[in-house]
């Protein structure tokens, strides 16, 4: 087995990618991303708007924001993002969800004490409108071509390898539905995932 980094050094850059037109929703987002307890993180927020101006929370150090100057479509969007990133590890967030404090940890540390797997993925809950929880979750264990008969891993849900990107793997702009469900079959054919049980998001 792999061991734990011993100082923090060590520990991967994880980039979490968030695609926005600047919904209220994203600030919060991008909050639960600074409240985690695994450090080494740069956020990527790609303007999807067409350049309009987003939340001021927004504009904290360490937030690079990525703009064509044009409205995107969610998978160019998506690819603005992958391309901007410059983590070994990456994650998308999308700007109505969020994650619970241990999420990338959690994630993290699967890869280094397991290692092996193209992607790392967590149980996700659904909450309503109010913030109560439908009883809704996302906890599907892992099992190889499952993902051909329908997409059990909520975007944020996965930290993927960046190889995946370097080897060509890009969102389809022909799809603006789905489009993570396709991206996730093309990580599939460079790899496994691994699920690591427990909630730790929400969406």
């Amino acid at each position: 087995q792999r061991g734990v980094p011993a100082v923090p050094a060590d520990l991967p850059l994880v980039s979490i990618i968030i695609r926005t037109i600047g919904r209220p929703t994203l600030a919060r987002a991008v909050a639960s991303v600074y409240a985690q307890t695994y450090s080494h993180l740069e956020v990527v927020v790609v303007n999807a708007s067409g350049g309009a101006a987003l939340p001021e929370a927004v504009t904290r150090p360490g937030v690079r924001v990525v703009s064509r100057g044009a409205r995107l479509g969610r998978s160019d969007a998506a690819n603005e993002g992958l391309l901007a990133a410059k983590g070994a590890w990456l994650m998308f967030l999308d700007d109505d969800d969020w994650l619970y404090p241990d999420h990338v940890a959690k994630l993290v540390r699967a890869q280094w004490v397991a290692g092996g797997a193209i992607g790392y993925y967590s149980d996700v809950e659904c909450l309503d409108a109010t913030g109560a929880r439908t009883g809704t979750v996302f906890a599907q264990p892992y099992a190889r071509n499952e993902l051909i008969y329908g997409n059990f891993l909520p975007i944020h849900s996965v930290l993927f390898n960046r190889c995946v990107v370097d080897d060509g793997a890009r969102f389809d702009s022909v799809f603006d539905l789905y489009e993570d469900w396709d991206f996730w079959l093309q990580v599939e054919q460079r790899g496994r995932f691994d699920r690591v049980p427990g909630v730790s998001s929400r969406s």
